[in-house]
């Protein structure tokens, strides 16, 4: 593949997945791969011998006559032939050039390098586009290895590198990690096309059928996980990660795989959590404060997750931090159903099974140190994997010769760890990164930004920065809080130590103690400087006040002087205020009492008002009452106009109109008596109606009767 220009072989993945379909059927792969070649020959009518040997040239596939003849017959809607036999001349007809042109127009990688680039002018010094375009490149030659193995375990692929191998500078992971990891949905599909087109490359130039993949043929497998999958989807790793790891394992849940974790790896898990926590019991510190860790901290481990956890509770006792992480491990298993493996196939207690693992474990270590890649392993972790590789060999059986038939695979983000795998022996690899299944995954799932983004974020470059390590960072603040607990001051050293970049303090081969102690130290220096510099100053600010004090001439005894005479002044005015003030509360006082007085007066005749109605209310009552009492008494005499009125009704006769009329217009005042009762009663009788009529009063008093405010 390394004849292979690298913007023709991004071309031509656009090309393949334009349309969003990675599962298509070989036979339009191939008319894919015309079209991109004819497209990137600037549509030139070319020979068919032209063709397959500009195929061959730009892409690295072998394609005879024969099967560019077919696809070019099979399709007349898309190319346009001229001439005939021997001298038949190709090329796309103008619609399809068109579609092509569109399609491609805004979904080629190149596009979106140069939008990185406008957008990251600082990356000025380097060449942007050909550090993107090496490492993208990368991710395509590894894939094909990683892919031809798992196709056919017999393929001599050399050595598989990894992508962080020596290959880019810390400042070149750089720009390829800001790349991978900017918000462009867009780009992460175009990266998936890419990796993608690696999985196709190895399905054209291994022809035969029987290594077409399908979802079907990939149904019922079982997928291990490793205790750093673990990590990563219970957020020890970062919400990112965590983000991304969840996304990854749902697909699994959609395409029915089955997840297990071995009974190895959760002792391992359980070991890893209680190792860490053992760590931090030992350099854990109430002067420690988990805001300001976060705040320097520039990793995402288990002690920033432990600090991100503290800052949130009063309690932070590491026995329910324990529990909290075993209880996120338990949630975790049921919410992607996933099983652990207690039935073990072999006797771990047979001598020759030791052996074998031991053996294996050994293996991996030598092949990590011989890396120069994780120096800091430890022997038990390869004992961990070699165990759950041992157990998943005994799992497959002799089934092992691909990636169909083969039925058990360990999911793990370790690199050395599937390099190892890859290089050991001619079988189908165990181990697989999340990237590798993903990218598969997505062929044949319905696919969201959010899957396109979990399997770019997969892709990210570790970065040898001169970060401290979360573990590092705790020991340091240790020391420092044995001197101080002041946070203001443990900021102040920090920053120091940090502008130093720890120098003498964090030192390959020192053990904790000696860190806690170099921090310690450095920190005591440093306040006893800071407290020098301070004697320094304040002898320096006493020596210019003296020198003032002498050149101006002034006296202490002046300055009192002038202060005492200052301040007789000022206590005459404050009792000149004071007297002011006590005149004004006397008249204020009188005013106020003068008020009340016109108040009550206009209470009380707002009130006399109220009850005159009452009064009203009494004569209208007793002149009804007397009016009907006269009907029946003094009948026979003159001033008796009752009577009189009555006889003067009684003369008409029974049942007339005119008798109804007037019968009922002699009896109608008694219905005031009712009226007339209500209202005596609520003025004088009703306490409750006296006291809101007073608060009504109160209410609409006149501004001048109202007490300030």
């Amino acid at each position: 593949m390394e004849r292979v220009d690298k913007s023709e072989l991004f071309r031509l993945a656009a090309v393949l997945y334009a349309d969003n379909n990675y599962e298509v059927k070989p036979k339009t792969i191939h008319k894919k791969i015309v079209e991109s070649a004819l497209l990137d020959n600037g549509n030139r009518d070319m020979s068919v011998d032209e063709l397959v040997q500009t195929i061959d040239d730009r892409y690295d596939f072998v394609f005879t006559s024969e099967e560019v003849v077919d696809i070019i017959n099979s399709d007349d809607k898309s190319f346009l032939v001229t001439g005939s036999n021997g001298n038949r001349r190709i090329q796309l007809t103008s619609k399809r050039m068109d579609v092509l042109r569109e399609k491609l127009q805004k979904n080629t990688i190149d596009y979106f390098i140069q939008q990185f680039i406008e957008q990251h002018e600082s990356f000025g010094a380097f060449d942007v586009k050909v550090i993107i375009y090496k490492f993208l490149f990368e991710v395509f030659t590894v894939n094909i290895n990683s892919f031809t193995k798992l196709l056919d375990y017999k393929k001599d692929i050399g050595e598989i590198k990894n992508l962080e191998v020596g290959k880019f500078s810390d400042a070149e992971k750089g720009i390829i990690n800001k790349f991978l990891q900017w918000d462009n949905d867009a780009k992460n599909k175009s990266i998936f096309d890419i990796a993608s087109y690696a999985l196709e490359y190895c399905l054209i130039t291994n022809s035969s059928k029987k290594h077409e993949i399908h979802l079907d043929n990939l149904r019922n497998k079982t997928f291990y996980l490793d205790t750093n999958i673990i990590f990563r989807a219970l957020g020890i790793n970062g919400d990112n990660r965590k983000a991304r790891t969840t996304t990854f394992l749902k697909k699994f849940n959609e395409a029915k795989e089955a997840l297990v974790i071995s009974k190895f790896t959760e002792a391992e898990f359980k070991a890893t959590v209680k190792f860490y926590v053992a760590k931090i019991d030992k350099t854990i510190n109430p002067r420690i404060n988990s805001s300001f860790f976060r705040q320097y901290n520039q990793t995402s481990e288990f002690f920033d997750y432990f600090h991100a956890w503290r800052a949130k509770r009063h309690n932070d006792s590491l026995d329910l931090f324990e529990a909290h992480l075993f209880t996120l491990y338990e949630t975790f298993k049921k919410e992607f159903s996933i099983t652990v493996d207690f039935a073990i196939p072999f006797d771990e207690g047979d001598d020759k099974v030791k052996a074998e693992i031991d053996a294996v474990a050994s293996d991996i270590y030598s092949f990590k140190h011989l890396e120069g890649k994780d120096k800091q392993i430890d022997y038990e972790v390869a004992k961990w994997d070699a165990r759950n590789l041992h157990l998943i060999a005994k799992r497959r059986g002799a089934h092992t010769r691909n990636i169909f038939e083969a039925q058990y695979f360990f999911i793990s983000s370790d690199q050395s760890l599937r390099r190892w795998d890859y290089q050991r022996n001619p079988e189908t690899p165990t181990v697989l990164l999340p990237s590798q299944w993903l990218s598969i995954l997505l062929r044949y799932l319905n696919r969201t930004n959010d899957d396109f983004r979990s399997f770019v974020s997969f892709l990210n470059l570790s970065q040898n920065e001169a970060h401290l390590s979360g573990e590092k960072f705790q020991l340091v603040l240790a020391g420092i809080a044995e001197i101080t607990s002041d946070v203001e001051q443990q900021k102040t050293i920090i920053e120091v130590m940090i502008e130093k970049k720890f120098q003498g303090i964090v030192v390959n081969g020192f053990s904790d103690e000696e860190i806690i102690g170099k921090s310690r130290e450095q920190a005591k220096t440093l306040l006893e400087e800071a407290l020098k510099d301070s004697h320094l100053m304040n002898r320096g600010l006493q020596e210019e006040l003296h020198s003032h004090l002498e050149n101006s001439g002034v006296t202490i005894q002046q300055l009192r002087e002038e202060k005492a005479a200052e301040e007789e002044k000022v206590q005459a005015t404050a009792l000149e205020v004071q007297e002011k003030e006590r005149v004004i509360k006397i008249k204020g006082d009188e005013a106020e009492a003068l008020r009340q007085v016109l108040r009550g007066k206009f209470v009380t005749g707002k009130l006399r008002k109220w009850k005159a109605g009452g009064v009203l209310g009494i004569i209208g009552a007793l002149l009804i009452t007397a009016s009907y009492c006269l009907i029946f008494c003094f009948r026979t005499e003159w001033w008796n106009y009752a009577c009189a009125i009555c006889k003067w009704v009684n003369t008409y006769s029974d049942g007339s109109v005119e008798k109804s009329l007037l019968s009922t217009a002699l009896w109608a005042p008694s219905a005031s008596l009712i009226w007339f009762g209500k209202l005596i009663y609520h003025r004088f009788l009703n306490a409750e109606s006296r006291v809101q009529k007073l608060k009504k009063i109160e209410e609409e008093l006149p501004e001048q009767y109202k007490s300030p405010a």
